[in-house]
């Protein structure tokens, strides 16, 4: 059984002063804009909106503000395509060229929509990595699929896992082959209009969606508009949009086998290697008490300007929906308010440490910003600034065409985790921005030792022949 009844909650019954005050204090330090939506059972014990969907114009965000969903969109193509399962128009495993054509041999003829559900074809990570247009531009899907096609493996299909945003555009593919209609059309029909989600839905470049929240960045000294991408290139794996409400619905629907039989359910929340089920991470949950028999479903989306995520937690049957547009913002708030909804006491931040961090790099260097990050580091984990937070910021000046600062985020990142790939990375392209040709190939020459098979790895050598003047 998935889940439990929620009439047996762990330390105590939820009260919805203290969800709303844990919540509130986040976005109070500056670590949370966006919805939060909690609730035990079909008992909802939050839903509120903090902050602005639109800046410009003082729009709040409501619980019926429409958010990017990112890679939440996943769990969607997968249970759309379990749905075409059911319906035996689609065979989980049989070779994906039963639905495509003009894919590479080995990933026509041995990938099957089992190993692109559970991330274990050795499908390229991303689809913009194969091609000139680079991320955020506008993608057909004949030409997603021709660009994939002419690719191979990375291992071999089933032997592990790999998380891979075309392993879900290719299923995104399959349904459109499948039901000869386009992916949002087919999503309309196959899950959205039965469950009633009528503030959800797929995103295409020319499409007006009313409500919705635009993506910002809060930079030390002033909140930018985080660029806003085509999100044609992640049909299928990050292209959906939604609101909290929808999201309770689906979950519920979910719960309740509106959706899905019980067996295609059983499917969804199965791990397979990676602990990823299919369009789900399943896994252990350890509370606060130490306790860590709990089962929590999570998947998260990230794209600029947002982040998301719907977490389920099948043992006390809770969910926890949080769609923040304005980043950085806290890691795990979902656990949080778990947490709290358990009735463990929870900690409200005093304010956003990570600022300290950045403020002292951008003022005093980076040797300071590295000092300043041992003494926060001091008050205990989660203190100081992820290597997410640094990167998502660092972009964030670069985007804004302030380099040299982006070019200090980046130097203190590299500084200070000098063994990260992901760092060196940014940091070449940051050096690139800037016009330091050489030092920007001596940055790709060390993501690329650090990373010699991985996608940082292959970005590296991509931006190594660019600056050498190679083809």
């Amino acid at each position: 059984m998935l889940w439990a009844s929620s009439a047996g909650l762990g330390a105590a019954q939820p009260r919805t002063s203290d969800v709303g005050d844990l919540v509130r204090g986040y976005h109070e330090a500056g670590l949370f804009d966006g919805v939060v939506l909690a609730a035990v059972g079909d008992s909802v014990v939050l839903r509120r909106g903090y902050g602005l969907a639109d800046a410009e114009h003082g729009v709040p965000n409501t619980p019926a503000t429409r958010f990017r969903l990112a890679s939440v969109t996943k769990q969607f193509t997968a249970a759309a395509v379990l749905r075409l399962a059911e319906m035996g128009r689609v065979d989980l495993h049989a070779p994906v060229s039963r639905y495509l054509s003009g894919l590479a041999p080995r990933l026509a003829e041995r990938v099957t929509p089992h190993h692109l559900l559970s991330h274990t074809a050795g499908v390229v990570r991303d689809v913009d990595a194969l091609s000139t247009k680079g991320i955020g531009a506008h993608y057909a899907m004949d030409e997603m699929i021709a660009l994939l096609g002419s690719t191979d493996l990375s291992f071999e299909p089933g032997e592990r896992f790999a998380y891979s945003n075309a392993g879900y555009v290719l299923l995104a593919g399959v349904i459109e082959a499948v039901t000869e209609r386009p992916y949002g059309d087919a999503m309309r029909t196959l899950l959205f209009d039965p469950l009633g989600l009528d503030d959800t839905g797929h995103e295409s470049s020319h499409l007006v969606v009313p409500d919705r929240a635009w993506g910002y960045t809060r930079l030390v000294d002033e909140l930018v508009r985080a660029p806003h991408e085509d999100k044609t290139y992640v049909t299928g794996a990050g292209s959906l949009y939604s609101t909290a409400d929808d999201l309770f619905e689906w979950a519920r629907a979910l719960r309740g086998g509106r959706v899905l039989s019980a067996e295609s359910v059983r499917l969804l929340f199965t791990p397979n290697a990676g602990s990823y089920g299919y369009g789900w991470f399943v896994g252990g949950y350890r509370v606060p008490s130490g306790d860590d028999g709990f089962t929590r479903a999570l998947h998260q989306g990230g794209s600029p300007g947002f982040r998301t995520a719907l977490a389920l937690y099948f043992d006390h049957d809770l969910t926890v929906i949080t769609l923040s547009n304005v980043e950085p913002t806290t890691g795990g708030l979902w656990d949080r308010v778990g947490n709290a909804l358990l009735g463990y006491e929870e900690e409200v931040p005093r304010s956003n440490v990570a600022e300290d961090v950045y403020r002292t790099v951008l003022t005093d260097g980076v040797e300071a910003g590295l000092t300043a990050a041992a003494r926060l580091g001091e008050r205990g984990p989660h203190s100081e600034p992820s290597e997410s937070d640094l990167t998502r910021v660092g972009y964030a000046y670069l985007g804004a065409d302030r380099v040299e600062q982006a070019l200090r985020l980046f130097r203190y990142y590299a500084g200070r985790y000098p063994d990260d790939a992901n760092a060196h990375d940014s940091l070449g392209e940051a050096l690139a921005a800037a016009g330091r040709v050489e030092e920007a190939i001596a940055a790709y020459e060390r993501a690329l030792a650090l990373d010699p098979d991985g996608q940082v790895g292959a970005n590296a050598r991509r931006w190594l022949a660019r600056l050498r003047g190679a083809d």
